[in-house]
């Protein structure tokens, strides 16, 4: 398992288009993986801190609406994610799909 592209709650098909990803898909993914921490501190980190240290109808107000644009871009961003997946030498070889993959899942008990 590779730190680079380990996830927790990665699916089992996640997990071995990782295991066949080539050095330069796995760059690929990590420059993916630290557009999406920047997404995450734009839209919801920075504003939650500025709404608890500065609390005002403009802070907290500013802090709601980046919470619902996050919402609502967070499928665009988990697309995007299979789309990178799926393009992959080896997901192409053998048919993998964004439309079909799964990007997370349980451990069965």
């Amino acid at each position: 398992m590779d730190f680079r592209t380990w996830s927790p709650f990665q699916s089992q098909e996640t997990k071995k288009i990782c295991g066949h990803m080539t050095e330069s898909e796995k760059v690929s993914l990590m420059g993916l993986g630290f557009k999406y921490g920047i997404w995450i501190a734009i839209t919801l980190v920075i504003p939650m801190a500025l709404a608890v240290s500065f609390p005002s109808p403009l802070t907290i107000g500013f802090a709601i609406i980046l919470l619902i644009v996050f919402l609502i871009c967070l499928p665009i961003w988990l697309k995007i994610q299979k789309i990178h997946l799926c393009s992959t030498e080896w997901a192409k070889t053998k048919g993998y799909t964004p439309d079909q993959l799964k990007l997370f899942g349980c451990r069965k008990r």
